[in-house]
C-alpha cells in the first residue's frame, strides 16, 4: 500500500516534464531496429568520458519494438550506473537477446555494488539510501521508477541484483508480441 505521502509526490511527478515525456515515448509505434545501431548508438552517449568501457553483446540482430522507448530504458540504465560506479575505469555490459516469447536485455557493471535493502527499495520512488551506494548520489530515484514504469508499460518486467562491492545487474524483458 502507497502512503499518502508518497501518492502526493507521485502525483506531483506528473508535472515533471521528464515523467510525462516518458509516457509520451510509450504511444509511439513498434519498428524494426537494428540491435547493433541501437547499442552503438547508446555507447556513443557516454564515449566522452575515455575511460569508461562498455561491451556490446548481441545475439539477435533484429528487433521489433518502439525504438524511442527502449532507447531511454538503455540510455537510463547506463547513466544511473556509470553515475553510481567508483571505479577509476568503469566497465559496463550491455546485451540483447531473444526467445520465441521476449527479447531480453541485460545491463551490469563493475561498481560499487548495494545490499539486499537497497535493492527492494531501488524502483520506487525518493527512496534514498546511506551514501556511497548505488541509490545515492543525491537522487530523487525518479529515473529507476520511470525505467520501471517504462518496462512495465511495454508488457514486459524488470529485476536488479547485486552484492556490495560486485556491481549491479539489470535484466529485463519485453513481449515480442
Amino acid at each position: 500500500m502507497i502512503s499518502k505521502e508518497r501518492h502526493e509526490k507521485y502525483m506531483k511527478l506528473q508535472s515533471v516534464p521528464l515523467f510525462n515525456t516518458a509516457g509520451w515515448i510509450l504511444t509511439q509505434e513498434k519498428e524494426l531496429i537494428d540491435a547493433i545501431t541501437l547499442l552503438e548508438d547508446v555507447e556513443n552517449m557516454f564515449k566522452l568520458n575515455k575511460n569508461v568501457t562498455i561491451n556490446l553483446i548481441v545475439k539477435t540482430h533484429r528487433i521489433y519494438l518502439n525504438r524511442l522507448a527502449l532507447r531511454e530504458i538503455l540510455l537510463t540504465l547506463v547513466s544511473k550506473v556509470l553515475t553510481n560506479n567508483d571505479k577509476v575505469r568503469p566497465i559496463v555490459n550491455i546485451s540483447i537477446d531473444a526467445t520465441e516469447e521476449n527479447y531480453s536485455f541485460r545491463i551490469e557493471d563493475n561498481g560499487p555494488g548495494c545490499s539486499q535493502e537497497q535493492l527492494d527499495i531501488i524502483f520506487g520512488l525518493f527512496n534514498n539510501v546511506e551514501k556511497d551506494h548505488i541509490i545515492s548520489r543525491k537522487s530523487t530515484s525518479i529515473g529507476w521508477a520511470i525505467v520501471q514504469k517504462m518496462v512495465v508499460d511495454l508488457g514486459g518486467n524488470i529485476s536488479v541484483t547485486s552484492n556490495i562491492g560486485e556491481g549491479i545487474r539489470f535484466d529485463f524483458f519485453i513481449p515480442r508480441q
